[in-house]
């Protein structure tokens, strides 16, 4: 009987190994930045910059003045009773600004006119309303002063949130568009000439 021997060396088909013979996929390449859209997006978020400092700025006495009204509010309790005329615990917008100003504020007479405003309630100034929690003499004035900023930062906190979302938006329309980033590159650009000529 014929018996099968061994086969001789290197007569074995070779293995082959994993993922051997099969093509590699190319990954596919990103597209290039349009640099149109790059430049409307960087004027988009410098504008934001510009507006959220320019917010920030626009309450910078808001703590000058708390600080103020607190280590004065003695002093400018009895400026608004010598303004009272009629001693009726009231005094219009005008005459609060007119006291306040006889004391000599760390503030410019728009900010002062700013403090009063936030603390007329639409009848005048009640600076001598009983307080509520401040026990002290001009206590009511300073908490009429107090909540009249609180309200003035609740609106400013949301002036930032807007300044955000407007960029959001603006920036989102870029992409969103094919041609849009050269429409805004181009409107922020006439921005940027129009702040120059106000400079000048």
């Amino acid at each position: 009987k014929f018996q099968a021997g061994p086969l001789p060396t290197g007569t074995m088909p070779p293995k082959k190994k994993k993922g051997e013979g099969k093509k590699k996929k190319k990954k596919a390449e990103a597209p290039p930045p349009d640099p149109a859209k790059i430049k409307a997006e960087k004027a988009a978020l410098d504008n934001a910059n510009k507006e959220r400092s320019a917010c920030v700025a626009g309450v910078a006495w808001v703590a000058v003045a708390r600080t103020w009204v607190q280590q004065e509010r003695s002093r400018i309790f009895d400026q608004f009773r010598a303004y009272d005329a009629d001693n009726d615990g009231l005094l219009s917008g005008e005459e609060a600004i007119a006291a306040l100003l006889t004391q000599q504020p760390p503030l410019s007479r728009s900010e002062v006119e700013a403090l009063v405003a936030c603390m007329d309630l639409g009848g005048g100034v009640a600076y001598a309303a009983a307080p509520a929690t401040l026990r002290c003499y001009g206590g009511g004035l300073q908490e009429l002063l107090n909540k009249g900023l609180e309200r003035v930062m609740t609106v400013h906190k949301q002036d930032l949130v807007d300044i955000e979302e407007r960029c959001k938006a603006a920036i989102a329309a870029i992409y969103s568009k094919g041609d849009g980033g050269a429409a805004v590159a181009k409107e922020g650009e006439g921005e940027g000439k129009e702040e120059d000529g106000e400079g000048e």
